[in-house]
């Protein structure tokens, strides 16, 4: 699953900015999932 969530948000140009704001694949997939607010806000900062 992990994998899927980082290809679509590479489909939608949003990887980059968002794994220049954390740490790793893994949180983000984290915020995806669980947080999904918190990681639009981040990548549209």
């Amino acid at each position: 699953m992990e994998q899927v969530i980082i290809e679509i948000l590479k489909s939608v140009g949003a990887y980059e900015k968002a794994r220049e704001k954390v740490g790793s694949d893994a949180e983000l997939v984290r915020l995806f999932d669980q947080d999904f607010d918190e990681l639009i806000q981040l990548v549209s900062k």
